[in-house]
């Protein structure tokens, strides 16, 4: 999974010239978390009981990569 999210993190940055991208992940999902940090993702914040699912208030993560500067 590691290798495909690079794939796409590639393609959004080098062909679409995405500035960012963001990430919102399940907290509690430690393997998910794990991929986006070893593509380079870090937190950029922690919504408490913002996403209502199956009747449960649960909590997102917010991950954030930047394109590399080219300066």
């Amino acid at each position: 999974m590691t290798e495909a999210v690079a794939a796409v993190v590639d393609h959004a940055f080098r062909d679409l010239h995405f500035h960012s991208i963001e990430a919102i992940v399940d907290p509690r999902n430690v393997g998910s978390i794990t991929v986006l940090e070893r593509n380079g993702f870090v937190r950029e914040g922690l919504f408490r009981e913002n996403f209502l699912y199956n009747g449960e208030f649960l909590d997102s993560g917010v991950y954030a990569l930047l394109a590399p500067s080219h300066g």
